[in-house]
Formats: C-alpha cells, sequence, structure tokens
C-alpha cells in the first residue's frame, strides 16, 4: 500500500485554486478576454491544421495549445468564453 504525501496533495490542490483564479482573472478583463481570443486564433483553434506537407503537425502542436487553454477557460469560467465571442462578433 503506498502513502500519499500530504504536502504534495495540498500543493496540487493550491495549485489547481490558483490556475482557476488566475484564469477567472484573466477572463475577467475586457483586455485579457482579447489576449485569449489573439492566442486561440493563432494557435488554429477556430481553422484546420491539415496541410499537404510536414506543417500539419506543426499546426496540430499549435492547435493542441490553443485547445488546452480553450478548456482552462470551460472549466473555470465558460460564461466568460461566451462573453469574449459575443465582444469579438461586435468588434
Amino acid at each position: 500500500m503506498s502513502e500519499i504525501d500530504p504536502h504534495l496533495a495540498a500543493r496540487e490542490e493550491l495549485a489547481k485554486r490558483q490556475e482557476e483564479a488566475d484564469t477567472k482573472w484573466l477572463m475577467s478583463h475586457a483586455e485579457g478576454r482579447r489576449i485569449v481570443w489573439g492566442l486561440l486564433d493563432v494557435a488554429g483553434v477556430f481553422r484546420t491544421s491539415m496541410t499537404a506537407d510536414n506543417w500539419t503537425f506543426f499546426n496540430e502542436g499549435q492547435r493542441n495549445v490553443g485547445l488546452r487553454l480553450m478548456a482552462r477557460i470551460q472549466e473555470h469560467c465558460p460564461e466568460m468564453y461566451t462573453q469574449m465571442i459575443k465582444e469579438h462578433r461586435d468588434e
């Protein structure tokens, strides 16, 4: 039977709470939502990453980072993702 390190568990919980707080803070500001929208666009989450050559692998790597960011936002503050989309459409 393996022992769970209580200090490790506490650090992981703190990191999880900090990630949530940081994401909510970023997405609670119009400037932060503009930055996130730009990053998601550059990462290619809104388009196909398929090419006729090896660029597909690079594009998929970028897209994976963008999808991770989007998942983080969806987990912690999905209403702010919706707000970001509305603001982008209004531009």
